[in-house]
């Protein structure tokens, strides 16, 4: 059913269903105004604040200082972020606007086949 599908720019081979509600389960600091962001679809994205900190906007002004920035944090309701001024971002908002990154996992270990077992002194 293509029609109960909304397709998020930059992500066609990622549809977002509609009726789902998109919610933040985690946010950590990268660098600069970059974090990184996972969804409750446990997709990761890392989004850049950069354009929308140098907006003329009386609430983001504060987070041009990086150190205030780095002060994100989950809202009470762990829906999306917020910071201590109040400032927040819907959750559909910074999924549009990131860049998915792929979870990284474990890399399988190869293993050599054992030898087999003496048994009685005698190799099986």
């Amino acid at each position: 059913m293509e029609s109960s599908i909304k397709r998020i720019r930059g992500n066609q081979d990622r549809p977002l269903k509609v009726g789902i509600m998109l919610r933040i389960k985690n946010v950590k600091y990268l660098k600069e105004y970059k974090l990184k962001i996972t969804f409750s679809n446990e997709i990761t994205k890392v989004v850049d604040f950069e354009n929308w900190i140098f907006e003329d906007n009386v609430y983001l002004k504060l987070l041009r200082d990086i150190q205030f920035f780095k002060k994100v944090r989950l809202d009470e309701c762990k829906y999306s972020i917020c910071w201590p001024n109040g400032a927040d971002f819907s959750p559909e908002t910074l999924y549009e606007a990131g860049e998915e990154i792929q979870n990284k996992t474990a890399p399988v270990k190869k293993t050599r086949p054992r030898p087999k077992r003496k048994i009685g002194g005698k190799r099986n």
